[in-house]
């Protein structure tokens, strides 16, 4: 029976994981995908004009929506998978840097190719790695302030949670009425005398009863089982579900961002 049960959570490990994971390669064929089509309408590609005859003549502004759309999945990603997809950024961003200065301090004639334009298009390999470093620079602003609004909730939550322990522990200490041992001590004063005949007293006894009562402990205070029927508490599953539906909002956003240069020249073709 042990076995059985130790190897259900395994199994629900195992299979957690591959949900988990098998998402991956779709994140990265729509990141590659939308930095590809923001790189297709700056080069003015025949092949997507053919397709579209008025994208060639959107505004500026929109050209900058699929790559929009591009950050925002890597910034997604990040949500959805971890810390992990903020490493592979930083890994790209910063291996730029140490090229470029590289080239800068030791090869200047390769560096000069990097701020020409001309040799930057004609260049499929160093056009694709611009693309990169921009799409990866506008992700990591996006990411950053995803780690600022995660943080600031945490801090909040933190300090909220401290300041109900730290009523609870005033309201303890208010409301105790027992010694650093947990009882209560209570004194009971007993008078007796007898009288004879003639109302003199013969007989007087004066006794003090000293009484400790140990006190039940506060059912705040006894300690916490496991919970084996619900392992995840309530806070938890939560904070699980509204992750899971930001996730998703923040795909359908950059589905929208990444559609809107071809819907606004759906728009112009059938309105003239």
């Amino acid at each position: 029976m042990c076995q059985n049960k130790s190897a259900k959570p395994n199994k629900v490990k195992k299979n957690s994981l591959g949900i988990f994971t098998k998402f991956d390669p779709i994140f990265l064929l729509f990141i590659v995908v939308a930095a590809w089509i923001f790189s297709q309408i700056i080069l003015k590609d025949p092949r997507l004009i053919s397709l579209f005859d008025k994208i060639g003549n959107i505004p500026d502004l929109l050209t900058l929506f699929p790559l929009f759309s591009s950050s925002l999945l890597i910034a997604t990603w990040f949500l959805y998978r971890g810390k992990s997809v903020k490493s592979l950024n930083d890994i790209i961003l910063f291996f730029s840097v140490s090229y470029a200065l590289y080239l800068f301090l030791f090869d200047n004639k390769e560096f000069e190719k990097l701020n020409n334009l001309k040799d930057v298009v004609s260049n499929l390999f160093l056009f694709s790695a611009k693309i990169a470093i921009l799409n990866c620079s506008i992700a990591k602003t996006i990411i950053t302030l995803f780690e600022f609004i995660i943080e600031r909730n945490k801090e909040n939550v933190d300090r909220r949670v401290l300041l109900e322990e730290k009523q609870k522990t005033d309201d303890n200490k208010a409301s105790s009425t027992t010694n650093k041992n947990g009882k209560e001590e209570k004194l009971e004063f007993n008078y007796k005398f007898e009288k004879s005949q003639g109302n003199k007293i013969e007989y007087e006894e004066v006794s003090i009863l000293k009484y400790e009562s140990i006190l039940e402990k506060d059912s705040n205070l006894s300690v916490a089982t496991p919970n084996t029927t619900n392992p995840n508490p309530p806070a938890e599953l939560k904070a699980t579900s509204s992750k899971k539906k930001l996730v998703v909002s923040l795909i359908l956003i950059s589905l929208t961002f990444f559609a809107l240069p071809f819907l606004y020249s759906l728009f112009i073709h059938f309105h003239h």
